[in-house]
């Protein structure tokens, strides 16, 4: 009699209804939010200032890209190559834009599916990290949230950026590292590190997540008694990373002459968001393509240049004004987790969805806290991950500027904590995990 109720939960999680099957959340997800392009498509198209919405930098680097010059001129005119932003996204938009013309609707249409695709595609890895570390109920609110989730749907049909690409690679670069907790296979270590050098060559700051991935996998395999021999394939992982990265290194080093990782820009955006024009969260007169000043110097100076005068701009501004530095960086902190900079009138003209945007953001906050929170006393491995990956992540958004759309990465882990809140751990789920923990064995 007593084994009858676990058959009928395995009965269940094996057969599960069609409206808790991922793929299912997945189709509901993607019809969504190709529903909403077009009411947003219009606005990539707008010819003003040479289609400039149309993606904006990314757009104006894959136009290069598509007419044969290279990846430059992430503003207006030819200002030679840039290393302005990873290669993988403009690349893409390029690509679309050599089979469908460039700035046109026809490429507007499949560069927004494309990315209403990205981000429907994040619910398969947000299922497995959700039914690992909180079980099949809490996978299937989770994917739900997902699939529903408001920033989403402007990010994915709305913006020509690299937004829901990102957040799908972070949360299947997490995906593969609790997978791998079980896994010693050398080809599950190459993709780790693939993975993870592809998330890193689309948006670097996802690279923040890569240490803690990391850490957090050799310090779970070392509790399950794996000895120290395993760390080559850690090794392994590490010249994947490298060999799919060098070639971007290589070419920068090539055409700056100098050592640039993934991206060139980051002295402009601290710049940008530390100088004595705090109004809005960076002032748009720092920014080339809205100063006139600064395109010149950028056209002048070159790339690596004005980066260099910037970096020293930026540092002089702090060593002058550290109070108000740390001013800031507190006030972008509160932003990057609850909306609020800004309320006065002049700040509501300027962005009318405000007031939203502060109620939906603290409140998923406030939820993904408290599930955070339950989560260390009931799944304490996976919890200490989660937490590493909220606290490493916006860390550079704190000291340049914030933004709900850079904040995104991070939005499929906030949707899931905050529904565990209501959906708890299965019990299921808790009586299996101790016996399965206790089962299994890593090969060496």
């Amino acid at each position: 009699m007593s084994t009858q109720p676990e058959g009928r939960v395995e009965s269940a999680e094996a057969n599960p209804p069609l409206w808790a099957r991922p793929w299912f959340v997945f189709a509901v997800a993607l019809a969504l939010r190709l529903a909403v392009v077009p009411f947003l498509v219009g606005d990539r198209l707008d010819p003003s200032r040479d289609h400039w919405r149309f993606g904006w930098e990314t757009g104006r680097i894959a136009h290069s890209l598509a007419s044969g010059h290279g990846f430059g001129s992430p503003f207006f005119g030819w200002t030679g190559p840039t290393a302005w932003m990873g290669p993988v996204y403009p690349a893409l938009v390029a690509g679309v834009f050599k089979i469908f013309g460039i700035y046109s609707a026809a490429s507007a249409w499949v560069i927004l599916s494309l990315n209403c695709l990205f981000a429907a595609l994040t619910c398969f890895p947000l299922h497995f990290i959700a039914r690992t570390a909180f079980g099949r109920r809490t996978a299937t609110a989770a994917v739900w949230a997902w699939a529903i989730f408001p920033y989403s749907f402007d990010f994915a049909a709305g913006q020509v950026w690299n937004t829901t690409l990102s957040a799908l690679l972070f949360v299947l670069a997490v995906a593969v590292t609790i997978a791998l907790e079980r896994k010693v296979d050398l080809r599950s270590w190459v993709i780790w590190g693939v993975v993870w050098a592809i998330a890193g060559l689309t948006e670097p700051a996802l690279l923040a997540g890569l240490p803690v991935a990391g850490l957090w996998l050799c310090y779970r395999l070392r509790q399950r008694g794996t000895p120290w021999s395993f760390a080559w394939r850690p090794a392994v992982a590490a010249l994947a990373f490298l060999v799919v990265v060098s070639p971007w290194f290589v070419r920068n080093e090539r055409v700056f002459g100098r050592f640039i990782p993934f991206r060139s820009n980051f002295w402009l955006a601290f710049y940008q968001g530390n100088t004595w024009d705090t109004f809005d969260v960076y002032p748009d007169w720092a920014n080339p393509p809205h100063n006139e000043a600064e395109m010149d110097a950028y056209a002048r100076l070159g790339e690596v240049d004005y980066m260099t005068e910037k970096k020293h701009l930026a540092i002089a501004e702090v060593r002058e004004h550290p109070a108000r530095f740390v001013w800031a960086t507190l006030r972008r902190i509160v932003f990057t987790w609850t909306g609020y900079w800004n309320l006065s009138a002049a700040y509501r003209r300027i962005e009318p969805f405000a007031v939203p945007n502060i109620i939906i953001a603290t409140l998923l906050s406030a939820f993904a806290a408290f599930g955070l929170a339950r989560a260390f006393s009931s799944t304490r491995r996976f919890a200490v991950l989660f937490a590493w990956l909220l606290l490493v992540f916006p860390a550079v958004y704190y000291i340049t500027h914030p933004s709900m759309l850079y904040r995104h990465p991070l939005d499929p882990f906030l949707a899931l904590l905050s529904v565990s809140v209501f959906t708890g751990r299965d019990s299921a789920h808790r009586a299996k995990a101790p016996r399965s923990e206790a089962g299994m064995e890593i090969s060496t």
